[in-house]
């Protein structure tokens, strides 16, 4: 189903006295005549790192002026009314990685920010029941460590055990890297060779957190060590005997990320969505009132108070680089802006492959900059509907009622560590996965201010859906592409007179055979799938004809787009899946916003729809993040700096790059 005007009209009149809620308390400016024509520092792009940015130089007295191409401010952090009356948080959906320092420093709560603290966190339905006495229907999980206890030794008293001992050493290694998260990576073979005294003086407070964050027990450093680079499967496979609990775990795991709970270092990005806090609580996640634009909104409002400039609708085209320097921006219009600093919010890729004047950089780190991945496996489904979802699992007691369970995360799909994993195959073969992961929240149930009365938001974090389907076609040029990979030669040398000898390079043969031996039996069978065949009747004298059978070239190929039609396939495969957890979702839906990694490049300007502005992978950490030369916040160009998330430490709503970006050019703008 999809939103059409009879259906915003049936809607308004479903709910004629619902007040439409503003997300803004105050508007920003898209008049032209507004701009100055210079300014301190130019912030480009309004997501919740630039206004961070924006907010901490105008808190220093720097005049700063922050330029969005949207309607609207936010980036990825926004809330917006797709559906009438429904407001959604259209890409990011939860709180828990902003830093408390942040937090402090730019008064958010007197700005605005209102945060509604979740209990429980996870919740898994099962479709048929489990656990030790075949009667187990869910998992459910929160801040009560004798009633977890209790839910996990329905499927493993051991588990149940193991589970505390889990937690604690997770909250250990939290505790010893979170110095890295607030200070600027340090890249020693800088340091120790080529810094300056002076430099080397200012890396001590970074160097200090780098050397604290060194676990302080040897099991500890064990653990750290798995990770950073061990498969989650591996981990929890060590810690844990039962499923769904270790399928519920890996979720965390590839969250974002183009990777199964397999992949070696999956277990870093488990490690990166525990780290949060949330009103003193460690590893405490919320819903924040009136959805995630309002954490945007409330950083503006703390940038605007102190005299900064927002402006909405004001696209920037390209960075002005004078003499190795950057001077400011030109905007869509051709309109320029001057400034003695230029701070992106846009990832890596745009703001140093699109916005810069093509050669600005060494092709050095050119070379490094386009080979930083930016897979996605993430399609956004928002999700209005007029009543709770009831799951089989867990009934709703009476119409209307908000139960524990569904002011949760709750995981479908996520009853074993190989289901998640089937659904990677899906996607690295080129196909949506038939079976997907889902995280569904419903904010909602805390928050009265974003659906009507008796209404709720839904909102679905899906994956694995490829950025390009499988479903290009064959042409001429792909046909001679692909036959050019293999080659008949004729050479009189090596063969009698009248004979040839055919070369015939093929793949893809496993050194292991599934259910039989390589013999000669088995070596004959497969060679007899290509001959080389020498018939004077069937072809000119001198010339042969080679017929080569060739595998594996798929009916469809790997480059076909997202379109319209497929985009509702792959929701109404969600729906159905939802369906069978809880009868009656599909009756409830209202109208639903379909996000495909393809259109999440195109809405949030994220490349390739990834969400961290670049893979968590281990090789795009700390002083690889983005590269290991754009590591420190600047760049070869003097004046410009990255201040997303595709800076250290990484994706998330958590504001450390927007605020560490301000630091550094504060540094040299004095």
């Amino acid at each position: 189903m999809t939103i059409s005007l009879n259906m915003i009209v049936n809607f308004r009149k479903l709910f004629p006295s619902f007040r439409k809620i503003s997300q803004c308390s105050r508007t920003f400016s898209n008049v032209k005549n507004d701009l100055k024509t210079e300014y301190d520092a130019i912030v480009v792009g309004a997501g919740h790192n630039g206004l961070v940015t924006a907010a901490y130089l105008q808190k220093s007295g720097k005049n700063v002026c922050v330029l969005e191409r949207r309607h609207v401010i936010g980036g990825a952090a926004v809330t917006e009314e797709i559906v009438p009356g429904f407001k959604f948080s259209r890409a990011s959906y939860v709180l828990s990685l902003l830093r408390p320092q942040i937090i402090t420093d730019l008064e958010l709560k007197k700005y605005g920010l209102k945060v509604y603290l979740r209990d429980p966190n996870s919740y898994t339905p099962l479709i048929k029941p489990g656990g030790l006495d075949g009667k187990a229907r869910s998992l459910l999980l929160g801040r009560d460590g004798e009633e977890n206890v209790r839910q996990i030794a329905q499927f493993s008293k051991k588990d149940a055990e193991m589970f505390v001992k889990y937690e604690h050493m997770l909250e250990r290694i939290v505790a010893a890297i979170e110095p890295l998260l607030d200070s600027n990576p340090v890249y020693l073979p800088h340091v120790l060779a080529s810094a300056t005294f002076k430099e080397k003086l200012s890396q001590l407070p970074s160097l200090k957190s780098l050397l604290q964050s060194v676990p302080s027990e040897e099991n500890d450093v064990s653990a750290f060590t798995e990770l950073m680079t061990a498969p989650t499967t591996k981990i929890l496979d060590k810690w844990f005997e039962s499923e769904p609990l270790k399928a519920t775990l890996a979720t965390d795991s590839v969250i974002g990320a183009m990777i199964s709970p397999k992949t070696p270092g999956s277990g870093y990005v488990l490690l990166h969505h525990v780290m949060g806090e949330l009103e003193g609580i460690k590893g405490a996640w919320g819903y924040v009132e009136g959805g995630m634009g309002s954490v945007s909104q409330a950083i503006a409002n703390c940038a605007t108070d102190h005299g900064a400039s927002v402006f909405t609708n004001t696209p920037v085209s390209s960075i002005i680089v004078e003499n190795n320097e950057a001077r400011g921006v030109v905007l869509e219009d051709g309109t320029e802006i001057k400034a003695k600093a230029v701070l992106s919010n846009a990832t890596p890729k745009v703001t140093f492959l699109d916005l810069l004047p093509q050669g600005s950089l060494p092709q050095d780190v050119e070379l490094d900059l386009r080979s930083i991945s930016y897979e996605s496996p993430v399609t956004k489904i928002n999700v209005a509907v007029k009543e709770l979802p009831n799951f089989l699992a867990d009934p709703n007691k009476q119409k209307g009622e908000v139960m524990p369970h569904h002011r949760a995360t709750i995981h479908l799909n996520c009853e074993h560590s190989d289901l998640i994993h089937d659904g990677y195959l899906d996607a690295q073969r080129g196909t949506f996965s038939k079976s997907p992961m889902i995280e569904m929240v419903i904010p909602s149930s805390l928050d009265p201010t974003i659906a009507p009365p008796g209404s709720h938001v839904c909102l679905l974090f899906t994956q694995y859906t490829p950025y390009q389907l499988r479903d290009g076609q064959w042409d001429d040029a792909t046909r001679n592409l692909y036959a050019d990979t293999g080659k008949c030669l004729s050479d009189p040398t090596i063969a009698p007179p009248g004979s040839h000898v055919c070369l015939l390079f093929t793949q893809y043969t496993p050194y292991e055979l599934r259910d039989v031996q390589w013999d000669d039996a088995t070596r004959n069978l497969y060679a007899d799938t290509g001959k080389c065949l020498s018939d004077p009747t069937i072809a000119p004298p001198g010339s042969h004809v080679c017929l080569l059978f060739t595998q594996y070239t798929p009916y469809e190929l790997r480059d076909g787009q997202w379109d319209d039609a497929t985009r509702n396939l792959y929701a109404d495969t969600v729906f159905d899946i939802i369906e069978s957890y809880a009868p009656g979702f599909k009756d409830s839906v209202v109208g639903r916003d379909i996000l495909t990694p393809p259109d999440i490049e195109k809405i949030f300007g994220l490349t390739g729809g990834n969400i961290f502005h670049g893979s968590m992978s281990l090789d795009q950490l700390y002083t690889s993040r983005p590269i290991t030369k754009l590591s420190n916040y600047k760049c070869p160009i003097k004046g410009l700096y990255l201040c997303g998330s595709g800076a250290h430490p990484g994706g998330g709503v958590m504001g450390v790059p927007g605020r560490q970006a301000a630091q550094v050019a504060l540094k040299d703008l004095k």
